[in-house]
């Protein structure tokens, strides 16, 4: 495991990813594990057909929608606005169940509300009209307002709480409906500049961060900086909470894991007694867990659980061969000399000390 084994975790609201605690049902640890690694593979999967269109961008091929943020402006950073506590609730609590939000990072999500400014509207006086170019999305905090299609009333009201005008963040098309005040409105609004540099500034730190852990993994330690940073290009953050079971020995997987942040611990069955398990090693920051599954393609040797929340890097193992292919049978050499340390540090550890006390008896 060096290591050790790997598995599987999923997305929530955290950032990114964000797996649950695991049931102690076989039967339910079973089937979550393999949602988690469905999960992870999907992300993994867009994480990297948006490097793709990243390349494809810098080509010079240019879409008129879509959310591009290889260009977010002159760089300068953007003000924060003060707000109150009460104020905090109502935008959190409308982005929270919100589909372009609440996959977010966390880190992006409080900095695009940090740079929230107000805006107020006085009765009967249009918040956004259909038909117009606009850039803002806005959080309702006071008053009430009415939705227009055409002109015409289709009774949907705002009230405090709702949002709209999120198009505006992804797309350059003009507004889809007017939204008019029908009393005096406070709003927040989030323009699209400030929201596109906040998600190039967290990539930007995640990328970086990704790349100084990866460094540190001993398995990978042998690669070119280039390679590193096209491993980090493809790694995806991924959370767990405390008590997950993030891969479970025995059963199948194609991801590889390093800990950004946490801490796990790493069990194997019993031999003699299956259904206990015995707790060989804790791993850390820029431990790594699930790499046979890359390298020989085997089922988990092992069981790997959360202790506290853990932020972890994943890369599965198409990304890993299109990358490193031509290193495998290096890289598996490095893993068995790790793995022949580790077993010697095993038998020094538990295997020694018992027969001793077997020999020399009190």
């Amino acid at each position: 495991m060096g290591g050790g084994q790997s598995s599987q975790p999923s997305i929530d609201s955290k950032n990114a990813y964000m797996v649950c605690d695991e049931s102690s049902a076989l039967t339910i640890d079973n089937y979550k594990a393999a949602s988690q690694e469905n999960l992870i593979k999907a992300q993994l999967k867009a994480r990297q057909n948006k490097l793709k269109d990243k390349k494809v961008r810098k080509v010079g091929i240019q879409g008129t929608t879509g959310l591009d943020i290889s260009s977010t402006g002159n760089g300068v950073a953007a003000q924060h606005v003060v707000k109150s506590e009460e104020t905090m609730t109502i935008i959190r609590d409308a982005l929270r169940g919100h589909f372009l939000f609440h996959a977010l990072p966390q880190a992006v999500v409080g900095n695009a509300i940090a740079c929230m400014v107000e805006v107020v509207v006085e009765k009967n006086v249009n918040v956004i009209s259909e038909g117009e170019e606009g850039n803002e999305f806005f959080v309702l905090e006071k008053g009430v307002a009415k939705v227009f299609i055409g002109g015409k009333d289709i009774n949907k009201q705002l009230n405090p709480g709702s949002s709209f005008g999120e198009l505006a963040l992804l797309y350059s098309e003009p507004r889809s409906a007017t939204i008019k005040a029908v009393e005096k409105c406070h709003l927040w609004a989030l323009d699209s500049e400030n929201f596109r540099k906040s998600l190039a500034q967290h990539f930007t730190d995640e990328l970086r961060g990704f790349n100084t852990v990866l460094q540190q993994v001993p398995l990978l330690q042998k690669l070119e900086k280039h390679e590193l940073e096209l491993l980090a290009e493809n790694t995806a953050e991924v959370f767990f909470n405390a008590g997950t079971i993030i891969c479970k020995e025995g059963e199948p997987g194609d991801i590889f894991y390093f800990i950004v942040e946490g801490n796990c611990d790493v069990f194997v069955s019993d031999k003699q007694d299956p259904n206990q398990q015995i707790h060989v090693r804790s791993m850390s920051k820029a431990d790594f867990f699930g790499e046979r599954a890359l390298l020989y393609n085997e089922v988990r040797s092992a069981t790997v659980k959360a202790i506290g929340d853990v932020k972890c890097g994943a890369i599965n193992r198409s990304a890993f061969q299109n990358i490193l292919g031509p290193l495998t049978d290096d890289l598996r050499t490095i893993k068995q000399v790790q793995d022949d340390d580790v077993y010697v540090d095993w038998v020094n550890r538990f295997v020694r000390p018992i027969a001793v006390s077997m020999t020399n008896p009190c």
